[in-house]
């Protein structure tokens, strides 16, 4: 990402709304892993490219002067790449070699204090923006085809491995694509771990559990207890959960709850963190969802076996690279998913 930011910003010299348009849609599959399902903004890309001008980081391995053949055909096949999703945006670019010279400000020992200013919406709309203007150093070098002169105290790192070691095309069962390493990519394809008891059924999961819910919600109160929308509407009473290292553990399942995917899901999720269900129905209410309610649970009078700590299988999942959102980095660290259905209701505490 920061050589499409890199070849954008100095060397094709693309105006803001431009170049963050045709980011967003180069790497929107990324992007949305990381919950950035809207794309980034103007600043987000700021932040990141003057992010340049510190002594230190990864941007060393794109001012290099000693960058490898490799590191330059990387910046060929990328401009390639940003020329491609320009064309399908009907933006018109005019290739530029990614070798020409640039001058750019490099590190000094004294700063010059210069004025800030927060940039408008109006300016985002400008042909060109002008650069933001930050505490800067003396210019004491310019970028050419042999790369920056950098002070001799300064010894160049060795860059960390990035994008070249991501060499394997992945593709899930939902046609989702995303470059891992060769050793991730092999871990996708192992069976998933069975969970030991110890992990899936902490103490904790044996005492008060708490309930977000409203009417939309997937798994209402229903008759004195909550029932997974997969079994709603079922006369009898859902088969038992097998444990994880069954073959019959309902690994896709889990898997699409804790993704938020719009299926029949056959779990309920509770927390035993009250504070963080109180400021859940808060964020609901703010939104508008005046309906929301809490309910508790005597987690006690059901069966361990139905209730899974979510921190172990969402590790697990995580292997398989099949999170397409914020779950990701969702952990659940204060979940927990109760199989079926979840009865002895003690309180439903407020709205």
């Amino acid at each position: 990402m920061r050589t499409a930011i890199w070849l954008m910003w100095p060397y094709l010299k693309l105006d803001r709304p431009t170049r963050t348009g045709i980011f967003n849609s180069m790497f929107s599959e990324q992007l949305e892993s990381m919950g950035l399902t809207q794309g980034v903004t103007h600043g987000r890309l700021d932040v990141q490219y003057y992010e340049h001008q510190k002594p230190h980081g990864p941007w060393r391995s794109l001012l290099d002067p000693q960058s490898s053949e490799i590191a330059r055909r990387e910046r060929e096949n990328m401009l390639d790449r940003i020329l491609g999703a320009a064309a399908q945006l009907s933006i018109s670019i005019t290739r530029v070699p990614v070798d020409q010279q640039i001058a750019l400000p490099v590190l000094a020992l004294e700063a010059i204090p210069t004025a800030k200013k927060r940039s408008t919406d109006a300016e985002d709309q400008t042909a060109i923006a002008a650069p933001r203007k930050r505490r800067l150093t003396s210019v004491k070098a310019m970028i050419t085809s042999e790369g920056p002169a950098l002070p001799p105290s300064d010894p160049l790192k060795t860059p960390k491995p990035g994008s070249a070691s991501r060499t394997e095309l992945y593709t899930d069962e939902a046609g989702c694509s995303v470059w891992l390493s060769p050793l991730d990519f092999v871990k996708t394809h192992e069976v998933l771990q069975p969970v030991s008891w110890q992990e899936a059924h902490p103490p904790q999961s044996g005492g008060l559990l708490f309930r977000y819910w409203n009417e939309t919600s997937q798994c209402p109160l229903i008759n004195g207890g909550f029932k997974a929308k997969r079994f709603a509407n079922r006369h009898l009473a859902p088969p038992p959960l097998p444990e994880s290292d069954s073959v019959y553990f309902p690994w896709d399942d889990l898997h699409a709850h804790l993704n938020r995917d719009k299926t029949e899901t056959r779990f309920i999720s509770t927390t035993n963190y009250l504070p963080w269900v109180v400021r859940l129905a808060i964020k609901e209410a703010n939104r508008g969802k005046l309906d929301g309610r809490i309910t508790m649970i005597d987690s006690s009078r059901l069966q361990p076996s139905q209730i899974l700590h979510v921190p172990p299988f969402h590790k697990e999942l995580r292997k398989k690279y099949a999170f397409t959102n914020a779950a990701w980095c969702y952990h659940g660290n204060h979940e927990f998913v109760v199989y079926g259905k979840a009865s002895s209701i003690l309180l439903d505490i407020f709205s």
